[in-house]
Protein backbone atom coordinates (compact mmCIF):
# COMPACT_ATOMS: atom_id res chain seq x y z
CA UNK A 1 0.00 0.00 0.00
CA UNK A 2 1.42 3.54 -0.91
CA UNK A 3 2.83 5.51 1.85
CA UNK A 4 1.40 9.31 2.20
CA UNK A 5 3.70 12.25 1.05
CA UNK A 6 6.01 9.05 -1.09
CA UNK A 7 6.29 8.79 -4.46
CA UNK A 8 5.75 5.33 -6.10
CA UNK A 9 8.08 4.59 -8.99
CA UNK A 10 5.25 2.98 -10.56
CA UNK A 11 3.11 6.02 -10.51
CA UNK A 12 4.18 7.69 -13.99
CA UNK A 13 4.12 4.21 -15.91
CA UNK A 14 0.74 3.20 -14.66
CA UNK A 15 -0.94 7.38 -15.06
CA UNK A 16 0.52 6.85 -18.84
CA UNK A 17 -1.45 3.59 -19.21
CA UNK A 18 -3.91 4.99 -17.21
CA UNK A 19 -4.83 7.91 -19.16
CA UNK A 20 -4.41 6.01 -23.01
CA UNK A 21 -6.62 2.99 -21.28
CA UNK A 22 -9.31 5.33 -19.99
CA UNK A 23 -9.22 7.11 -22.95
CA UNK A 24 -10.12 4.42 -25.52
CA UNK A 25 -11.71 2.77 -23.01
CA UNK A 26 -14.48 6.18 -23.01
CA UNK A 27 -14.31 7.41 -26.50
CA UNK A 28 -14.62 4.11 -28.91
CA UNK A 29 -14.26 0.91 -27.05
CA UNK A 30 -11.05 -0.37 -25.52
CA UNK A 31 -7.62 -0.99 -28.14
CA UNK A 32 -4.47 -2.23 -27.21
CA UNK A 33 -1.23 -1.33 -29.13
CA UNK A 34 -3.27 1.02 -31.14
CA UNK A 35 -4.86 -1.38 -33.50
CA UNK A 36 -7.84 -3.45 -33.69
CA UNK A 37 -8.19 -6.80 -32.61
CA UNK A 38 -8.75 -8.67 -35.98
CA UNK A 39 -10.48 -12.10 -36.12
CA UNK A 40 -8.08 -14.76 -37.10
CA UNK A 41 -8.22 -18.26 -36.92
CA UNK A 42 -5.20 -20.99 -35.51
CA UNK A 43 -4.64 -23.54 -38.30
CA UNK A 44 -5.83 -27.28 -36.59
CA UNK A 45 -2.89 -29.63 -35.91
CA UNK A 46 -3.87 -32.44 -37.79
CA UNK A 47 -7.10 -32.30 -40.30
CA UNK A 48 -9.09 -33.94 -38.26
CA UNK A 49 -9.53 -30.92 -35.88
CA UNK A 50 -11.29 -28.43 -36.09
CA UNK A 51 -10.01 -24.80 -35.81
CA UNK A 52 -9.87 -22.82 -33.21
CA UNK A 53 -11.32 -19.44 -33.67
CA UNK A 54 -9.59 -16.13 -32.43
CA UNK A 55 -11.72 -15.78 -28.81
CA UNK A 56 -12.82 -19.50 -28.79
CA UNK A 57 -12.09 -20.97 -25.40
CA UNK A 58 -8.37 -22.55 -25.32
CA UNK A 59 -7.55 -20.04 -28.68
CA UNK A 60 -3.34 -19.26 -27.87
CA UNK A 61 -2.21 -16.05 -29.00
CA UNK A 62 -0.20 -12.67 -28.13
CA UNK A 63 -1.12 -9.64 -25.92
CA UNK A 64 -0.72 -6.33 -27.03
CA UNK A 65 0.70 -4.64 -24.28
CA UNK A 66 -1.77 -4.84 -22.09
CA UNK A 67 -2.60 -4.23 -18.37
CA UNK A 68 -3.39 -7.36 -16.63
CA UNK A 69 -5.99 -7.26 -13.69
CA UNK A 70 -5.28 -10.78 -10.91
CA UNK A 71 -9.22 -11.23 -11.18
CA UNK A 72 -12.37 -10.00 -12.89
CA UNK A 73 -13.02 -7.77 -9.57
CA UNK A 74 -9.76 -6.51 -10.05
CA UNK A 75 -10.32 -6.17 -13.67
CA UNK A 76 -13.67 -3.39 -13.02
CA UNK A 77 -12.13 -1.85 -10.73
CA UNK A 78 -9.02 -1.17 -13.30
CA UNK A 79 -11.22 0.04 -15.38
CA UNK A 80 -13.27 2.22 -12.85
CA UNK A 81 -10.06 4.05 -11.76
CA UNK A 82 -8.82 4.02 -15.56
CA UNK A 83 -11.49 6.10 -16.97
CA UNK A 84 -12.15 8.19 -13.69
CA UNK A 85 -8.36 8.82 -13.73
CA UNK A 86 -7.17 7.85 -10.46
CA UNK A 87 -4.13 8.03 -10.07
CA UNK A 88 -3.97 7.00 -6.48
CA UNK A 89 -6.27 4.10 -7.38
CA UNK A 90 -4.35 2.96 -9.84
CA UNK A 91 -0.80 3.20 -7.73
CA UNK A 92 -2.69 1.29 -4.63
CA UNK A 93 -3.55 -1.88 -7.24
CA UNK A 94 -0.25 -1.89 -8.57
CA UNK A 95 1.29 -1.81 -5.08
CA UNK A 96 -0.90 -4.30 -4.50
CA UNK A 97 0.11 -6.87 -6.80
CA UNK A 98 -3.85 -6.57 -8.12
CA UNK A 99 -2.57 -5.06 -11.93
CA UNK A 100 0.63 -5.72 -14.08
CA UNK A 101 1.82 -5.30 -17.73
CA UNK A 102 2.40 -7.58 -20.08
CA UNK A 103 5.28 -7.20 -22.99
CA UNK A 104 3.83 -6.84 -26.29
CA UNK A 105 4.11 -10.17 -28.07
CA UNK A 106 3.66 -11.87 -24.52
CA UNK A 107 1.88 -15.56 -25.19
CA UNK A 108 -1.70 -16.30 -23.74
CA UNK A 109 -3.98 -18.77 -23.50
CA UNK A 110 -7.81 -17.74 -23.71
CA UNK A 111 -9.70 -19.54 -20.63
CA UNK A 112 -13.22 -18.01 -20.51
CA UNK A 113 -14.96 -14.54 -22.07
CA UNK A 114 -17.36 -12.59 -19.73
CA UNK A 115 -19.39 -10.65 -22.26
CA UNK A 116 -19.25 -7.12 -21.76
CA UNK A 117 -20.83 -3.99 -23.82
CA UNK A 118 -18.02 -2.26 -25.46
CA UNK A 119 -15.17 -5.02 -24.61
CA UNK A 120 -15.33 -8.23 -23.63
CA UNK A 121 -13.10 -9.42 -20.41
CA UNK A 122 -10.87 -12.48 -20.73
CA UNK A 123 -9.35 -15.02 -18.30
CA UNK A 124 -5.88 -15.79 -19.75
CA UNK A 125 -3.51 -17.88 -18.67
CA UNK A 126 0.45 -16.05 -19.82
CA UNK A 127 2.76 -18.64 -21.48
CA UNK A 128 5.34 -16.46 -21.83
CA UNK A 129 7.58 -13.82 -19.94
CA UNK A 130 7.91 -13.32 -16.33
CA UNK A 131 4.84 -13.71 -15.78
CA UNK A 132 4.70 -17.56 -17.18
CA UNK A 133 1.78 -19.59 -15.39
CA UNK A 134 -0.05 -16.56 -14.08
CA UNK A 135 -3.64 -16.07 -14.83
CA UNK A 136 -5.15 -12.71 -15.13
CA UNK A 137 -7.70 -10.53 -16.87
CA UNK A 138 -7.30 -8.07 -19.94
CA UNK A 139 -9.55 -6.33 -22.18
CA UNK A 140 -11.02 -8.79 -25.71
CA UNK A 141 -8.96 -6.54 -28.04
CA UNK A 142 -5.39 -6.89 -26.64
CA UNK A 143 -5.12 -10.20 -27.66
CA UNK A 144 -4.26 -11.02 -31.21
Amino acid sequence: MATPGKTNDWGPVVWLGAVIFGGIWIFGGFKCGGAESKPETAKASTPDEPEIKHHDIGYEGKLKGALVADSEIDMDELVKFATAKDEIGLNQMVGDGKVWSADDGTKAKLLNVVFRLGDNLLDVRIESGPHLGEEGWIGEKCLE
